[in-house]
């Protein structure tokens, strides 16, 4: 998985220590650009039936592995958007990939039950195209777990692959198991979805497009201006404190570890280090709050892109 340097600040690998083999997860602080919950990337590979990936595990398909990352990360995190995407292995045929949920008038007991889940589920009223008209024992596991954790295909449901277009092709025939899915309540954000030209792989590439809700973006930021003076009355107390073994330590670490970083990192470590020792020595003088507008960012435009 990779991320622009921009974009790095606002992103965390989590689910990282070896436990979810043949899948990468990702943090994105989408909430930053406007959209109402953060989102969770996983980039996941289901190998296919028979694999010898599969001995001495206890399960015969990875989607039970996904399926426990999901928990793990509703574990972590109370209120997430979902984007799971990758080589499943899954062929799902035109079988219904949400559940139906009909208003309960007249039942008394489920009126309650019935606003409660119609707060987090959005109906989804674009039927879904599939040129694969075969289902496989992946394809019924995948649904399932859509059904579970309100997630739903974006393929053959966006203006760019309105038919459902093949994502694999050998000689010996064409399937779709290559997908993109989401939570149900982020569907409405997403506004395409492409099967791309392949290239030197028999899976075609696929990308989906993400709605930013703010049509300008500006930084708004609730800040403490903090200011330094020099003040001549606490010269000793400063000289003591750039000459302690901690703060030579310090300044040592961020001069060896000059070629590992950016220049600006380091320059921000130097800062953070001087700052310490100007709080330390009564030097800091004034701290004001105010709000700063930051411009645009130059990769920001309308549109968030993932692929």
């Amino acid at each position: 998985m990779l991320v622009k340097n921009s974009l790095q600040k606002y992103t965390k690998q989590i689910l990282n220590d070896g436990t979810y083999e043949e899948m990468v997860w990702l943090h994105i602080n989408t909430t930053t650009f406007g959209l109402k919950k953060d989102i969770v990337v996983g980039c996941i590979y289901t190998p296919p039936k028979d694999s010898i990936f599969y001995q001495n595990k206890d399960y015969v398909c990875n989607l039970s592995a996904v399926e426990s990352a999901l928990i793990s990360i509703q574990l972590l995190y109370e209120n997430v958007d979902i984007v799971l995407m990758g080589d499943m292995n899954a062929r799902t045929r035109l079988d219904l990939d949400y559940v139906k949920f009909d208003k309960p008038d007249h039942i008394p007991g489920l009126e309650s039950f019935y606003e409660i889940f119609a707060e987090q589920y959005v109906e989804i009223d674009v039927p879904r195209k599939n040129s694969d008209r075969i289902i496989n024992p992946f394809g019924k596991h995948l649904l399932e777990m859509c059904w579970e954790n309100n997630l739903v295909i974006l393929n053959g449901r966006k203006p760019s692959d309105s038919r459902g277009n093949f994502t694999y092709v050998t000689s010996s025939g064409a399937s779709t198991i290559d997908y993109i899915l989401v939570s149900n309540s982020l569907f409405k954000s997403i506004t395409d979805f492409c099967v791309l030209t392949p290239d030197i792989s028999k899976h075609f590439p696929i990308s989906c497009t993400l709605q930013i809700c703010l049509e300008t973006y500006t930084d708004k930021v609730h800040n403490a201006t903090t200011r330094y003076k020099w003040k001549g009355d606490f010269a000793d107390k400063f000289d003591a404190f750039i000459n302690t073994d901690d703060f030579i330590d310090k300044l040592e670490y961020i001069s060896d570890n000059l070629d590992l970083t950016t220049i600006d990192n380091t320059v921000l470590d130097l800062n953070k280090l001087l700052q310490s020792i100007g709080d330390k020595s009564n030097m800091k003088t004034v701290s004001t709050s105010s709000t700063v507008s930051r411009p645009q960012p130059p990769w920001f435009d309308s549109n968030f892109y993932g692929h």
